[in-house]
């Protein structure tokens, strides 16, 4: 009897340990849930466990990479903003005093030719251009329409020999 008792313990040990080994990747998983210590021995013996330790490292690092990849090309699109920003606040500037010398030079004619109805008419028109100029015009637009009247305005005062 004891000796059918031994064979019993051997056979429902190994039958135990042989269920074990037949563990799949997935029971592996210690989010699965209930996991029997049977099926833990087995995954740790089986080196399920590191194995999967050293898969998520490896995603941890290639995820690390891509996101050093993501800032560096970040901070460079950071720089390229902020350079066209620098560029076109020197435009705006720009344009600004153009629009200034502009009217300086309207108010100066207009001073100088009080007595010409059609000179008047023409510095009229040009302040009109100006003042109904597209707001929403691109920076360059905007420079260009500058350009056009500041070289109207340098024609009239060509033609009434107010040059300087």
């Amino acid at each position: 009897m004891k000796f059918n008792k031994i064979y019993l313990a051997v056979g429902l040990l190994s039958s135990v340990l042989l269920s074990g080994c037949a563990t799949d990747v997935k029971d592996c998983d210690p989010n699965s849930g209930d996991v029997s210590i049977v099926t833990k021995f087995n995954c740790q013996y089986s080196g399920t466990y590191q194995k999967r330790i050293d898969d998520k490292k490896i995603i941890l690092e290639n995820e690390t990479a891509l996101n050093a990849e993501f800032k560096a090309t970040m901070a460079e699109l950071e720089k390229e903003i902020a350079a066209q920003r620098a560029d076109l606040n020197q435009a705006n500037s720009t344009n600004s005093a153009l629009k200034a010398k502009l009217n300086q030079l309207l108010a100066t004619l207009k001073a100088k030719t009080t007595d010409n109805a059609q000179i008047q008419a023409s510095i009229n028109a040009i302040q009109d251009e100006i003042e109904n100029a597209n707001p929403n015009a691109s920076v360059i637009e905007k420079q260009i329409k500058l350009e056009e009247l500041r070289s109207k305005l340098s024609s009239l005062e060509a033609d009434l020999g107010l040059a300087s």
